[in-house]
């Protein structure tokens, strides 16, 4: 049995008029044909979906064996120049590395079509897409580029991205969030998604007057996450958190990026976990002890645009 992971916007309803958002509704009898690269089509039976990060799972069977995707996990903890020089010695995707956005033709001859991109740690469109875990790419491609493999220059499945009609770049699904949520799935047949009531990114991505701000009054500390936004509430602004803290140990385990955050935290689900931040405005430390939520899909985080596929 095979498994493929895309985009649920292929069969998400998106027909109000007028609405920017998708519904958390699908189409009646949705048919996928898969037509794989032994040049044979096949049904798709849906495996599982989730609204919340907008992802569909099929599974084929075949005549032919399809070799499983090597996977290249992202390392977003490093976010500076002075790294480029390891790049050569790590099986990782970083900031700033080459990729490949790959695609068909919705239509015969089902051509596969390649886009050369670029990496980036930035959150994709903030103001548009409330998600974290959206990395960017900066690429341009059609809508047959919704719920396509991104690969490393090395062969690796990096994640996977969704259709956007902006200037010049693409929304990324990491394949480290892809990798344990199927995983997930897999144990106990369920979704995860862990709601922790906060925005936060690598504090060296922060503008430079922050950053040296907490460079001066830290120096012990290298890295961690810088949080942007709290939301009125949660969790995280009941325990104290406040804009401008910077993350850098959760229940003991130094923190160097979100997505090692969101792993520890999805594992935390329904649980609290001790978080150690700098305070940067007061030059402390304090521990705050944070219960990870259970998302809701209806929650207004976590909202996926709508576009006329025609």
């Amino acid at each position: 049995m095979n498994t493929v992971i895309t985009s649920l916007n292929l069969i998400r309803k998106s027909e109000a008029e007028g609405a920017k958002y998708v519904e958390d509704n699908l189409f009646e009898n949705s048919k996928v044909i898969i037509h794989a690269d032994d040049d044979n089509c096949y049904l798709g039976e849906i495996c599982f979906f989730d609204f919340f990060y907008n992802i569909l799972v099929l599974r084929f069977k075949s005549r032919s064996y399809f070799q499983p995707a090597k996977l290249s996990m992202i390392d977003d903890a490093t976010a500076l120049d002075r790294d480029a020089p390891l790049r050569r010695h790590s099986i990782k995707t970083k900031s700033g590395d080459s990729v490949i956005v790959l695609g068909r033709y919705f239509y015969e001859p089902y051509d596969y079509m390649g886009v050369p991109g670029v990496l980036s740690l930035e959150r994709f469109m903030p103001d548009e897409y409330d998600c974290n875990e959206l990395l960017t790419i900066k690429c341009r491609y059609t809508r047959c580029g919704d719920g396509a493999p991104v690969i490393s220059t090395s062969g690796g499945l990096v994640g996977m991205t969704f259709y956007d009609l902006g200037s010049g770049s693409r929304p990324l699904l990491p394949i480290n969030i892809l990798a344990r949520l199927l995983e997930h799935y897999k144990k106990y047949g369920e979704m995860r998604h862990p709601s922790y009531g906060f925005d936060a990114r690598n504090v060296h991505l922060a503008i430079l007057p922050t950053l040296l701000k907490f460079q001066k009054a830290f120096p012990d500390i290298q890295d961690g996450l810088i949080v942007e936004k709290v939301f009125k509430d949660y969790n995280a602004e009941l325990a104290g958190m406040q804009v401008g803290d910077v993350i850098f140990s959760c229940d003991g385990t130094q923190v160097k990026s979100f997505l090692e955050l969101w792993n520890l935290m999805f594992e935390k689900v329904g649980k609290e976990v001790e978080l150690e931040v700098a305070r940067v405005a007061l030059k402390i430390v304090q521990t705050l002890r944070v219960k990870v939520g259970e998302a809701s899909v209806d929650e207004e985080t976590y909202r996926w645009l709508r576009f006329d596929y025609g």
